[in-house]
């Protein structure tokens, strides 16, 4: 007597790489990756790409520049780091420190009465 089993038949929901018409699925490639992953990982190129442009071409563009170029070497005589600058040390801010500094010491409660 042969004995064979049949296996029996998967619904089209639980067999891989089959879609159900009731259930969606994203499509998997033969890889394991999702089209939403490969997506994901395009993205993440693209923005390391515009990080990578901005940071290699625009930003040295941007310090050849006469004005910030003459502000940069300003700063090179002086022996100042600009990543160690803090707020309170730019041009900018001189006049609103003044300002500040000239403001009597109550203004500010009797602003907010």
């Amino acid at each position: 007597m042969n004995s064979t089993l049949k296996q029996p038949r998967l619904p089209d929901s639980m067999t891989p790489g089959v879609a159900s018409p009731s259930r969606t699925s994203p499509d998997v490639t033969s890889t394991g990756v999702t089209s939403t992953g490969r997506s994901g990982i395009l993205v993440l190129a693209m923005l390391l790409c515009v990080i990578g442009l901005i940071w290699l071409i625009v930003l040295p563009h941007m310090a050849q520049q006469p004005q910030m170029k003459a502000h940069l070497n300003w700063l090179n005589a002086r022996g100042i780091d600009p990543s160690a600058m803090y707020y309170t040390e730019l041009e900018a801010m001189e006049p609103i420190l003044q300002r500040l500094e000239r403001r009597p010491a109550n203004s500010s409660t009797k602003a907010r009465q």
